[in-house]
C-alpha cells in the first residue's frame, strides 16, 4: 500500500468508476485499476462491487475507504505544515575564501546555529571575483573577500559602483615562502619590488575587479545557436580580454552565421569561444578570433580545437574560420552544390544567333584526369570549355557522373581555374576548387552525380 493507491481508491468512490477517477487525477486508467487490485489482494478484501451503474463499495470496502480518507487528510496536513515551516525559515548564503581561518570560522558558526530551527545556511568557498559574482547575480547575501592591500582601491570602487557595502574585518602581513636553497633564502627582502623578477603563485584570482573586458555572451548553462546572425565580441580589458562566447557547460552551433571574437588585454587575450564542450555541426558559417596576447580562437577544455576533427560533422556549405592571437588563420569548409540552373549545352558553332561573335572562350577539349560515366558506370564522351577562370564540363545525358581527383583539381587551380561546372540536360552544378581542395587528401576523388534534376557530391567516398 502507498499514498498514491489510497488516493486512487478514494477517487473511485467519489467519481463512481475507474475511468472517471483516472480522468480527474490525470492518471492512466490501467494504473488506477492495478492500484485497486493491489489493495484488494494485499488486504484480502473486495472493496467494490461492479455494476452497470458504476462501482459500489461493499460494507468492508466502505469502512476501508473511510480510513483511507482519514490517512490522506493527515498526510495533506503534514505536507502543508512542512510547507509553511519552509516559508517561515530564514536563509543565509555566504561566500568564503579558500583559507583555513575562514573554514574554521564557518564551522564554529554552523555549530552555534545548529539549534536554530528557522535558519538554513549555505556556505561556498571561492575566490574574490567569484564571490562578488555570486553576491551580485546568484542570490548570495554575504561574501568574505581576501585580497592584497595595494588592490584595496580597486575593490572599494568596484563595490561602490554596484551598491555593495564593504567593511574591513582583519588585516594580516605577507609571508614569503621560498625554497631553502633558493636565492631569496640567502638574503632579507625589505620591499615587495625586490620580487618583481620572480614568479608569483597566485591563489584563485589572477585579475582585479573591473580589469576584465566582459564577455559578449556568457552562460552558466549551455549556449545553442541554430540559425540567424550572431555577433559576439569580448571587451578589451586592462589586464584580461573578455570571451566572445563563454559557457561553463557546452556551446553547440548547427547553423546560421556566427562571429565570435575575444577581447585584448595587457596580460591575456580572451577566446573567441570558451567552453568545456564545443559542438560544431550542420551548415554553419563560423568566424572565431582570439584576443591578444595568448588567446584562443576555439578554446575547448583549455586547448585549441583542431578543425580537422570536426569535418565529418559539418554539412554542405559549412565554413569554420579560426584566427589565433598572432593573426594566423585556419579554415575548414564543405562545398555546397548550387541549385539546379538552366544548363548551357555548347553549340558546335561559336557564332551567335544574330551573326555576331559569341563571348570569347577556349575551344572544346578533353581534360586528362577527368572522366564522365553514365548511370551504369560506363565512360562516355563529354565536352569541356574554359572561359576566363571558369571551366565547364557538358554531357547530353539526364543521368551522369563527373569524376576527378583532388590532385588534378590542384593542378587546375595552379593554372588559374577557380570554379568548375558540370552540366547535364536538366541540371547544372558549380563547385569552388578552393572549397574542394580545403578538404585535403592528394589521392581523394571527387564524384558529382546528376540524376535528372538532382545532384549528389562525394569527396574521398564521403557524402558532402
Amino acid at each position: 500500500m502507498n499514498i498514491t493507491e489510497l488516493r486512487y481508491l478514494v477517487a473511485i468512490k467519489k467519481w463512481g468508476s475507474v475511468s472517471a477517477a483516472a480522468k480527474q487525477l490525470y492518471a492512466a486508467q490501467p494504473n488506477v485499476s492495478k492500484a485497486l487490485k493491489n489493495l484488494e489482494e494485499e488486504y484480502g478484501l473486495r472493496i467494490f462491487e461492479r455494476s452497470s451503474t458504476g462501482m459500489i463499495p461493499t460494507e468492508q470496502g466502505r469502512r476501508f475507504i473511510e480510513q483511507a480518507a482519514r490517512v490522506l487528510e493527515e498526510v495533506d496536513r503534514l505536507t502543508e505544515d512542512a510547507h509553511h515551516a519552509r516559508e517561515r525559515c530564514a536563509e543565509l548564503r555566504v561566500m568564503i575564501p579558500h583559507a583555513t581561518y575562514a573554514s574554521y570560522a564557518a564551522v564554529d558558526f554552523l555549530k552555534e546555529a545548529a539549534g536554530a530551527d528557522q535558519l538554513r545556511i549555505h556556505i561556498r568557498e571561492g575566490g574574490s571575483m567569484e564571490a562578488l559574482d555570486f553576491v551580485l547575480r546568484r542570490g548570495y547575501h554575504l561574501a568574505l573577500l581576501r585580497y592584497a592591500a595595494e588592490d584595496d582601491d580597486h575593490y572599494i570602487h568596484y563595490c561602490a559602483r554596484r551598491g555593495l557595502k564593504m567593511e574591513p574585518v582583519m588585516e594580516f602581513e605577507y609571508r614569503l615562502l621560498t625554497n631553502r636553497d633558493g636565492p631569496l633564502a640567502k638574503r632579507e627582502v625589505k620591499d615587495l619590488s625586490e620580487l618583481n623578477h620572480y614568479m608569483e603563485i597566485m591563489h584563485d584570482d589572477f585579475q582585479l575587479p573591473g580589469e576584465d573586458g566582459g564577455d559578449g555572451i556568457r552562460s552558466g548553462g549551455g549556449v545553442t545557436i541554430s540559425g540567424n546572425t550572431v555577433n559576439a565580441a569580448g571587451g578589451n580589458g586592462g589586464k584580461v580580454g573578455g570571451y566572445g562566447i563563454c559557457s561553463f557547460d557546452r556551446v553547440a552551433i548547427s547553423g546560421g552565421t556566427v562571429e565570435a571574437a575575444g577581447g585584448n588585454g595587457s596580460t591575456g587575450g580572451g577566446s573567441g569561444i570558451y567552453s568545456s564542450v564545443i559542438d560544431l555541426s550542420g551548415s554553419l558559417e563560423l568566424t572565431a578570433k582570439a584576443g591578444s596576447p595568448n588567446g584562443k580562437a576555439l578554446s575547448r577544455a583549455g586547448s585549441e580545437l583542431e578543425l580537422d576533427t570536426i569535418k565529418d560533422k559539418l554539412g554542405p556549405g559549412a565554413k569554420v574560420t579560426a584566427t589565433d592571437a598572432n593573426g594566423e588563420t585556419k579554415q575548414v569548409s564543405i562545398p555546397r552544390p548550387v541549385e539546379p540552373e538552366k544548363p548551357v549545352i555548347p553549340e558546335e558553332s561559336s557564332s551567335s544567333s544574330d551573326g555576331g561573335s559569341a563571348a570569347p572562350s577556349a575551344p572544346a577539349f578533353s581534360l586528362p584526369g577527368l572522366t564522365v560515366t553514365d548511370k551504369d558506370g560506363q565512360r562516355i564522351s563529354y565536352t569541356s570549355t574554359q572561359s576566363g577562370n571558369a571551366l565547364t564540363v557538358c554531357v547530353g545525358r539526364l543521368t551522369a557522373s563527373f569524376r576527378i581527383s583532388l590532385a588534378t583539381l590542384r593542378q587546375l587551380r595552379a593554372e588559374g581555374i577557380e570554379t568548375i561546372a558540370f552540366q547535364t540536360v536538366l541540371c547544372s552544378t558549380t563547385l569552388s576548387l578552393d572549397e574542394l581542395l580545403a578538404m585535403g587528401g592528394e589521392d581523394a576523388e571527387v564524384v558529382l552525380t546528376h540524376h535528372i534534376r538532382s545532384s549528389t557530391l562525394t569527396v574521398g567516398g564521403k557524402d558532402v
